[in-house]
């Protein structure tokens, strides 16, 4: 199925349409060029061809956010102030100063948060958090938590 590119890029270009449904009375043959420009203000448009009606339709997707989550450190009292600033320099990108302010908050609130993400990537994080603490015998302890909105 051919669909007339000047037609879906004057379309795209206005901002109203994610995509399109095009329609015929035969899906498998050939649909000619045409030169009607979808009104913005309709949602459907038929128009007549040597075949049938073929019906063009724009279709907005409605996209929702994704929700949020805070990944949080746990103060203890066996884990290296040094160990948690090189956590958050080497898995939450943060510069020395930040990572620094960060630990202080763990150390002196018992909790500080170390960055906001999707629920993908915190749960990652927590995980990978955990088994590198692990790996170094010490019992920081890391969780994620959905974003209050």
């Amino acid at each position: 199925m051919r669909v007339d590119q000047r037609l879906l890029g004057k379309a795209e270009a206005a901002g109203e349409v994610n995509w399109f449904a095009v329609a015929t009375a035969n899906n498998d043959e050939y649909i000619p060029s045409f030169h009607a420009m979808m009104e913005h203000d309709s949602e459907r448009q038929e128009m007549e061809t040597d075949s049938g009606t073929m019906a063009i339709t724009a279709v907005q997707e409605k996209i929702a956010e994704p929700k949020m989550y805070r990944v949080l450190l746990h103060n203890d009292d066996y884990t290296p102030m040094e160990f948690v600033v090189a956590i958050l320099e080497s898995y939450f990108n943060k510069s020395e100063p930040q990572a620094t302010q960060i630990m202080l908050d763990v150390h002196k609130k018992g909790v500080g948060i170390c960055g906001v993400f999707t629920k993908e990537i915190a749960e990652t994080k927590t995980v990978m958090v955990a088994e590198k603490a692990k790996m170094h015998r010490y019992p920081l302890r890391c969780t994620h938590e959905e974003e209050a909105s």
